[in-house]
């Protein structure tokens, strides 16, 4: 732009140069800016990409996330079932040995002797082998 504005400016250059300068001026003015616009959208795409690429490993990483606390949810919940099972199971054999407890203690034969001249005193008796 430098040559067209010296043509321009002297009194006596001619003007089909002048011309020539300044189209070749405005040529390249037109294709730097068709560059600019060129990598200006290049630039746009490159981001998109990258926002792209950005969510889905942010999806993932919440999926994977969301894995792993459904994993550990059905291992507490496995857990939770393992350990009421346990608790019926303790909860018949309490029941089982409260009534093996019933049937020693009613086997055993209590006798309570009271006479009229031992008023007031009991004797117990029990089979020898349930002791």
């Amino acid at each position: 732009m430098n040559p067209a504005n010296g043509y321009a400016t002297e009194k006596h250059s001619p003007n089909k140069q002048l011309i020539a300068t300044s189209r070749e001026a405005v040529q390249t003015a037109e294709n730097a800016c068709a560059i600019a616009i060129k990598k200006m959208g290049e630039e746009h795409l490159a981001n998109e990409r990258q926002a792209s690429v950005d969510a889905q490993a942010k999806s993932q990483g919440q999926a994977n996330t969301a894995i792993r606390e459904r994993d550990k949810a059905q291992a507490d919940a496995n857990q939770s079932r393992l350990m009421a099972q346990q608790a019926r199971q303790d909860t018949h054999q309490a029941q089982d040995d409260k009534a093996a407890m019933r049937a020693r203690l009613s086997s055993r034969r209590v006798t309570v002797f009271a006479g009229s001249s031992s008023a007031g005193q009991m004797y117990c008796s029990t089979p020898a082998n349930t002791l």
